[in-house]
């Protein structure tokens, strides 16, 4: 079934067809490749947006549960009054403190100085961060009360809560004085002077989840790129910014599995395209010898036929020779032996005119085709000859309007074939004498004759016919054509290059 459907095409339309299918199929690959890891990269921006959104939600929790503790505390100091009842509450409230993870230490104290800020203080190996406010007395003095961060236990602390590899965070307030961050040295600094972040940087570029992103070089991992989260960190009086920055290489690492698989699949499917290319290949090269086959088969058959028709032809002709040169010959030494008595220089001319034609058919061309210039120089002399014979009783015209034409060829004694024909099958008398009229035209050399044909003819009418039918059928020519028309018999021949 597989070799039929093949055979019906042409090795270059099936070679076409094929690496149009697999140009189309490697294109579609490369588009689905081109997709798959866009896509991917899609999935890990939005996964990287969604990783620091869970990482802001974090700190801001932690950090509004530390202004809760200042909260409790002032709550605490303005209920009681006896300064012992608050310095042991918050006693007990630091002990509990300190089996929390992050260790928070609470204050307080009376003094006549009012202020509020929050610094940041060395103690030893730590930077503390202090957080305190005052609650004013009647006696003109305050209450200040606060809390003490261990800013390396707070970095740890965020740390531990959310340990994602693929980014790190550091908060620094709105003056850009960093809170915690990954690299110690770096806490207290100011961001702007240790990091490429500006104050352009922490205006919100996405409104929807209220936001800044940008691509940059991290200050903590040197020649590393960064996709750099800012978003404001507003609780409870704290104005400041959480920064988080996700690492561009694990993106790239996370896509990369995406781009392999997408490799492979590229890989098995020139391969499986080149094995099927192959396999329609080898198809191919059978379907077109068996084509090839088959077409040796048809052209040695063709051959062989057109070989019969010719030998079939041939033997006609040898036939029609064998006929024409006894009747011929005979008719043509009674009509001299009559002239030569009657008037000796006609015999002497019907005497060379004799001779050309029997040179003409003594001697055929080797391929059986002649010049119509000869062919129609021959039938001059035949229808001299003829016109003794019958005189008044025959007449005939010979018309060349297409000179050029006359290099061409036709077959050879065709014109004499079917001057024969109408000598032998019609009336030619003086009462019904036979007009020939011959014609060179453009395509066509054209023989017309009155048609008035005999009773008593015996011979086969058709046998030139059919001679001249099947010798141009050999040259591949359908247009001979005979018919009467309004009593004239017409007999086209075509004209051969």
């Amino acid at each position: 079934m597989i070799r039929q459907f093949f055979t019906r095409f042409s090795a270059k339309s099936i070679y076409i067809t094929i690496s149009l299918i697999a140009g189309i199929t490697l294109t579609a690959l490369v588009i689905l490749s081109y997709l798959l890891t866009k896509e991917s990269i899609r999935n890990n921006e939005e996964f990287t947006r969604k990783s620091f959104l869970s990482k802001y939600e974090i700190v801001q929790f932690e950090v509004n549960r530390i202004i809760q503790e200042q909260i409790l505390v002032k709550k605490l100091i303005e209920e009681e009054q006896d300064s012992a009842q608050i310095g042991e509450k918050l006693a007990l409230l630091n002990e509990v403190q300190q089996q929390h993870n992050l260790k928070i230490h609470h204050w307080w104290h009376k003094s006549n100085q009012y202020g509020r800020d929050d610094v940041l203080t060395r103690e030893k190996e730590s930077l503390v961060w202090t957080i305190y406010d005052s609650i004013p007395l009647s006696e003109g003095a305050y209450i200040y009360y606060g809390l003490d961060l261990d800013l390396l236990n707070l970095h740890q602390y965020f740390a531990g809560i959310n340990q994602n590899s693929q980014n790190y965070v550091f908060i620094f307030d709105k003056n850009g004085k960093c809170i915690t961050h990954p690299d110690e040295k770096n806490i207290g600094k100011n961001v702007f002077d240790f990091t490429s972040i500006t104050p352009a940087d922490t205006l919100i570029t996405n409104q929807t989840f209220k936001f800044s992103e940008h691509q940059a070089v991290s200050e903590f991992l040197p020649n590393s790129g960064i996709t750099r989260f800012i978003k404001p960190l507003n609780v409870n009086g704290f104005e400041g910014y959480v920064a988080v920055g996700h690492l561009d290489f694990i993106v790239e690492e996370n896509v990369r599995p995406t781009q392999m698989y997408v490799l492979v699949i590229f890989v098995v499917t020139i391969f499986l395209v080149s094995i099927i290319f192959l396999f329609l290949h080898a198809l191919t090269r059978q379907a077109d010898k068996e084509k090839q086959s088959i077409l040796n088969d048809n052209n040695a058959l063709l051959i062989k036929h057109e070989k019969m028709v010719k030998e079939n032809a041939l033997n006609q002709l040898e036939q029609l020779k064998n006929q024409i040169q006894p009747h011929f010959l005979f008719n043509s030494l009674n009509t001299l032996y009559m002239i030569i008595s009657m008037d000796q220089k006609k015999a002497q001319r019907f005497t060379i005119n004799l001779s050309r034609i029997y040179r003409y058919l003594i001697v055929p061309p080797k391929d059986h085709l002649v010049i119509v210039e000869k062919e129609i120089e021959f039938i001059r002399y035949y229808l001299s000859l003829q016109n003794d014979r019958f005189q008044e009783e025959l007449d005939y015209n010979v018309v060349i309007s297409s000179e050029d034409k006359l290099n061409k060829k036709i077959p050879y004694l065709a014109l004499q074939l079917v001057v024969e024909n109408a000598l032998k099958h019609n009336i030619a008398t003086i009462a019904q004498p036979l007009f020939i009229a011959i014609e060179l035209t453009d395509k066509f050399l054209l023989v017309t004759n009155t048609y008035q044909p005999r009773n008593d003819t015996t011979d086969n009418v058709h046998f030139g016919s059919e001679y001249l039918y099947e010798i141009y059928r050999f040259y591949g020519i359908k247009t001979f054509q005979t018919n009467v028309d309004n009593g004239q018999f017409i007999c086209k021949l075509p004209l051969l290059d």
